[in-house]
């Protein structure tokens, strides 16, 4: 996607020169969601994880284990009556896999000393500790994952000391700058978008400047931005006539953001769409397919059919 030469980012780069296209009019920015999913995977705490799916894979890959572990669980009125498997590529699966596994550690224990394979690591209180913490860390992951999609705590061991995942918060640190960079080099873009009343003029491109200014001195616009949506504020209350330098900036980074989930979207919609078993489907009813898939717009399905003419009988 992001290659200088033969990825997407390349491909539009050559065509934007063909067509005489100032290459200053893009904004580049790797996917968001993409990125905070990649960087999510530095985590390491592989011991927590190697027992959760040691333990988790005995129990569901057997259908006798799983029967008895149900019926163990409803024996003794357990706070749930399952486990659930874990799934790599299911990354918002991950948090409710370990909470659950972690408020049912004694009973899975139990269990696992009857059928003669008792987990000593679930007697470890670092091993406890740690799969608290990864449990809540996820958590906080994947509530920042939902947010970006526009749509927790260590109670048991507070005693002990945090220090020891100074460094995994530090790789996940390290990870979100470097993911991140090139936000990191649009800041005081994004400062200027999300402030444009507040924003210190001599910092602004010059082409800006005025606007500014002149959003800056009218009170009325000043009193609108502090009580209506960012969008609205841009979309509503900047007239095209008077401010349309900074309504073609907003525009190009509202459109950005705007396109990271429908990114991720289209290509879920393309790989359930194009699978083995579709093989026939071709690429013009693929794109019709993706397009109507991804747009807003109700399809009017009664409305189609009946300008079609029905087979008659011969």
């Amino acid at each position: 996607m992001i290659g200088l030469r033969k990825g997407f980012i390349g491909i539009l780069n050559e065509k934007a020169t063909e067509l005489n296209i100032q290459k200053d009019d893009f904004i580049v920015l790797h996917c968001i969601i993409h990125q905070q999913n990649l960087f999510s995977m530095s985590i390491r705490l592989q011991n927590v994880m190697n027992v959760v799916v040691k333990t988790i894979n005995f129990i569901r890959s057997r259908g006798l284990n799983h029967r008895q572990i149900k019926a163990f669980f409803d024996k003794i009125s357990a706070e749930y009556n399952d486990v659930t498997y874990y799934c790599k590529v299911r990354g918002l699966s991950k948090r409710k896999i370990l909470k659950r596994f972690y408020e049912l550690r004694n009973e899975i224990a139990d269990f696992m000393k009857i059928k003669d394979k008792p987990l000593s690591e679930l007697s470890d209180p670092k091993l406890i500790c740690d799969l608290a913490f990864l449990g809540d860390l996820t958590g906080y992951l994947n509530e920042l994952n939902l947010k970006l999609q526009k749509q927790g705590q260590l109670s048991a061991y507070e005693n002990i000391a945090y220090a020891q995942y100074a460094e995994e918060l530090k790789l996940l640190l390290e990870q979100f700058s470097n993911r991140f960079s090139d936000f990191k080099n649009m800041e005081d873009c994004f400062s200027l978008f999300a402030t444009p009343t507040k924003y210190n003029v001599q910092n602004a491109p010059i082409h800006l400047e005025m606007e500014l200014i002149e959003i800056q001195e009218n009170s009325l616009l000043k009193s609108k931005f502090e009580h209506v949506e960012l969008c609205d504020f841009y979309k509503k209350y900047l007239e095209e006539n008077n401010i349309p330098q900074l309504r073609k900036f907003a525009r190009r980074l509202i459109c950005a953001f705007g396109s990271t989930y429908k990114f991720k979207q289209f290509f879920s919609l393309m790989k359930v769409n194009k699978s083995t078993h579709r093989t026939r489907l071709t690429d013009d009813n693929l794109e019709n397919s993706l397009r109507l898939c991804i747009s807003g717009i109700n399809p009017n399905i009664d409305g189609l059919v009946s300008q079609i003419q029905a087979q008659v009988s011969h």
